[in-house]
């Protein structure tokens, strides 16, 4: 990745570890956006791992972008996953990897605030707002109110919101890949419909990247890179 935003961490694939060239991937095709489901930063553990899982980058709570393995080669980030009708979908896309809990199960002790040790899953709007925390609630569609580190969805139930340096790098990865796809990947990454979630691909998982993913943002960046680099100012992009 040709910027000054990324840190270069690498690690050994599942093919270097066994003493074998790293596979090269095959022509891109997605991005796959997940999180991590853990509450601290996933990179000790994926330079500690004992299985082949493994992804291309990580971007942490405090918005830092770490880059793991080249692009070109493959990774192990989305097993069991159905892309266009098709698996093998670790051999054609690049996984990215947010730090967040995803849904927060305070039965598990998950509780990210301790007033809200011990308690049930799922909770009202005025429970939250009585023990003290801000909360986004879904409003329209995918639009959220990002106030704080808890948020309630319609249905109730709580999730761990993304910080604001994290959505910034998300934006700044999403454009960056998007602009390195123009000469390496067909521009691939410059349409909206090749950002995907995990959970879209695979709905056994849990719906990640989770519904505090800035979608719409992205997509407004995506397209500007489009008119901007792709389809050189058309009102049709």
């Amino acid at each position: 990745m040709p910027t000054p935003l990324v840190t270069w961490l690498p690690i050994a694939t599942r093919d270097e570890v066994a003493g074998r060239r790293h596979r090269q991937i095959e022509p891109l095709e997605a991005i796959v956006w997940h999180y991590t489901t853990g509450p601290g930063s996933p990179i000790p553990w994926l330079h500690q791992r004992e299985d082949s899982v493994c992804w291309h980058f990580t971007i942490t709570r405090d918005g830092k972008i770490t880059q793991h393995i080249p692009l070109d080669a493959r990774t192990w980030h989305a097993g069991g996953s159905v892309l266009d009708g098709r698996k093998n979908v670790n051999g054609r896309t690049i996984g990215v990897e947010c730090a967040n809990m995803g849904p927060v199960d305070l039965l598990k002790g998950d509780s990210l605030h301790p007033i809200l040790a011990a308690r049930s899953k799922r909770f009202t709007a005025a429970e939250i707002k009585a023990a003290g925390l801000r909360f986004g609630r879904i409003v329209s569609g995918n639009t959220w109110l990002m106030r704080g580190d808890l948020f309630i969805d319609a249905d109730g139930s709580l999730w761990e919101g993304l910080s604001g340096p994290q959505i910034e790098s998300i934006m700044l990865l999403g454009i960056d890949l998007a602009k390195w796809s123009i000469d390496y990947a067909d521009a691939a990454f410059c349409y909206e419909k090749n950002h995907v979630g995990h959970g879209e691909i695979y709905p056994k998982k849990a719906p990640e990247p989770g519904p505090c993913f800035p979608w719409q943002a992205l997509r407004d960046n995506l397209r500007h890179v489009r008119l901007t680099h792709v389809d050189k100012g058309s009102p049709n992009a």
